[in-house]
Protein backbone atom coordinates (compact mmCIF):
# COMPACT_ATOMS: atom_id res chain seq x y z
CA UNK A 1 0.00 0.00 0.00
CA UNK A 2 1.37 3.64 -0.88
CA UNK A 3 2.13 6.30 1.59
CA UNK A 4 -1.30 8.82 1.46
CA UNK A 5 -0.94 12.18 -0.28
CA UNK A 6 0.07 15.12 2.19
CA UNK A 7 -2.36 17.70 2.64
CA UNK A 8 0.06 20.38 2.30
CA UNK A 9 2.70 19.90 0.62
CA UNK A 10 6.94 19.81 1.84
CA UNK A 11 8.85 22.78 1.59
CA UNK A 12 12.20 21.59 1.11
CA UNK A 13 16.28 22.57 -0.15
CA UNK A 14 17.03 21.63 -3.62
CA UNK A 15 20.69 21.25 -2.78
CA UNK A 16 22.43 21.68 -6.15
CA UNK A 17 20.65 24.98 -6.76
CA UNK A 18 20.08 26.02 -2.90
CA UNK A 19 16.27 26.88 -3.89
CA UNK A 20 13.36 26.06 -2.56
CA UNK A 21 10.99 23.50 -4.55
CA UNK A 22 7.36 22.09 -3.75
CA UNK A 23 6.39 19.25 -5.06
CA UNK A 24 2.87 19.09 -5.88
CA UNK A 25 0.37 17.07 -8.17
CA UNK A 26 -1.66 18.16 -11.04
CA UNK A 27 -5.11 17.43 -11.65
CA UNK A 28 -4.13 14.27 -14.13
CA UNK A 29 -2.24 12.69 -10.79
CA UNK A 30 1.32 13.08 -12.09
CA UNK A 31 4.01 14.85 -9.95
CA UNK A 32 5.42 18.60 -10.52
CA UNK A 33 8.39 20.10 -8.74
CA UNK A 34 7.28 23.84 -8.53
CA UNK A 35 10.79 26.09 -7.92
CA UNK A 36 10.55 29.17 -5.47
CA UNK A 37 11.91 32.72 -6.78
CA UNK A 38 14.84 33.06 -3.99
CA UNK A 39 16.90 30.89 -1.89
CA UNK A 40 15.88 28.77 0.42
CA UNK A 41 14.91 30.04 4.07
CA UNK A 42 14.59 33.44 2.38
CA UNK A 43 11.40 35.32 3.00
CA UNK A 44 10.81 35.40 -0.62
CA UNK A 45 10.76 32.27 -1.30
CA UNK A 46 8.72 31.64 2.17
CA UNK A 47 6.16 34.39 0.81
CA UNK A 48 5.83 32.39 -2.58
CA UNK A 49 5.29 29.08 -0.60
CA UNK A 50 2.13 30.50 0.81
CA UNK A 51 0.49 31.63 -1.99
CA UNK A 52 1.32 28.60 -3.98
CA UNK A 53 -0.32 26.45 -0.98
CA UNK A 54 -2.92 28.85 -0.34
CA UNK A 55 -3.63 28.12 -4.42
CA UNK A 56 -3.76 24.31 -4.12
CA UNK A 57 -6.77 22.26 -3.87
CA UNK A 58 -7.00 19.39 -1.17
CA UNK A 59 -4.29 16.68 -1.05
CA UNK A 60 -1.84 19.37 -2.72
CA UNK A 61 -3.20 19.40 -6.06
CA UNK A 62 -2.60 22.00 -8.73
CA UNK A 63 -6.16 23.26 -9.57
CA UNK A 64 -7.20 22.79 -12.92
CA UNK A 65 -6.07 25.59 -15.77
CA UNK A 66 -8.44 28.07 -16.84
CA UNK A 67 -9.05 27.99 -20.78
CA UNK A 68 -6.48 30.33 -22.82
CA UNK A 69 -7.41 33.59 -23.67
CA UNK A 70 -9.04 34.33 -27.44
CA UNK A 71 -7.95 37.11 -29.69
CA UNK A 72 -11.62 38.49 -28.62
CA UNK A 73 -10.73 38.63 -25.13
CA UNK A 74 -7.71 40.63 -25.76
CA UNK A 75 -9.58 43.25 -28.09
CA UNK A 76 -12.49 43.01 -24.99
CA UNK A 77 -10.14 44.34 -22.48
CA UNK A 78 -7.94 46.93 -24.58
CA UNK A 79 -11.16 48.45 -25.84
CA UNK A 80 -12.25 48.27 -22.06
CA UNK A 81 -8.43 50.58 -21.05
CA UNK A 82 -8.83 52.46 -24.24
CA UNK A 83 -12.27 53.56 -23.01
CA UNK A 84 -11.12 54.86 -19.51
CA UNK A 85 -8.00 56.12 -20.77
CA UNK A 86 -8.81 58.24 -23.61
CA UNK A 87 -12.73 58.96 -22.94
CA UNK A 88 -14.67 58.96 -26.34
CA UNK A 89 -13.42 60.91 -29.27
CA UNK A 90 -12.27 60.02 -32.92
CA UNK A 91 -9.37 58.17 -31.61
CA UNK A 92 -11.61 55.63 -30.14
CA UNK A 93 -14.02 55.54 -33.05
CA UNK A 94 -10.54 54.45 -35.07
CA UNK A 95 -9.65 51.71 -32.20
CA UNK A 96 -13.51 50.46 -32.22
CA UNK A 97 -13.13 50.28 -36.02
CA UNK A 98 -9.47 48.04 -36.34
CA UNK A 99 -10.75 45.79 -33.40
CA UNK A 100 -13.71 45.54 -35.43
CA UNK A 101 -11.86 44.23 -38.52
CA UNK A 102 -9.21 41.83 -36.15
CA UNK A 103 -12.25 39.95 -34.35
CA UNK A 104 -13.80 39.02 -37.18
CA UNK A 105 -10.87 37.66 -38.94
CA UNK A 106 -8.92 36.41 -35.86
CA UNK A 107 -11.19 36.23 -33.37
CA UNK A 108 -11.61 32.46 -31.99
CA UNK A 109 -8.00 32.25 -32.11
CA UNK A 110 -6.08 31.60 -29.24
CA UNK A 111 -4.03 34.92 -28.15
CA UNK A 112 -0.90 32.82 -27.70
CA UNK A 113 -1.43 31.46 -31.54
CA UNK A 114 -2.11 35.40 -32.72
CA UNK A 115 1.77 36.57 -33.96
CA UNK A 116 3.14 39.10 -36.34
CA UNK A 117 2.18 37.47 -39.25
CA UNK A 118 -1.68 37.17 -38.20
CA UNK A 119 -1.56 40.91 -37.26
CA UNK A 120 -0.13 41.49 -41.06
CA UNK A 121 -3.15 39.52 -42.23
CA UNK A 122 -6.10 42.38 -41.07
CA UNK A 123 -3.86 45.55 -42.63
CA UNK A 124 -5.70 46.80 -45.67
CA UNK A 125 -2.32 46.86 -47.34
CA UNK A 126 0.27 44.79 -45.84
CA UNK A 127 2.75 44.67 -48.45
CA UNK A 128 3.12 49.11 -47.66
CA UNK A 129 3.89 48.35 -43.91
CA UNK A 130 6.32 51.33 -42.84
CA UNK A 131 9.09 50.75 -40.85
CA UNK A 132 10.70 52.88 -38.59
Amino acid sequence: MSRPRLSVPAYRVHKPTGKAVVTVYTPDGSRRDVYLPGRHGSAESRAAYADLVAGLTPGGVLPAAQPAATVTDLCVAHLRHATAYHGPGSELRTLRDALKVLRAVHGPTPAAEFGPLARQSTRPFPHLEVRP
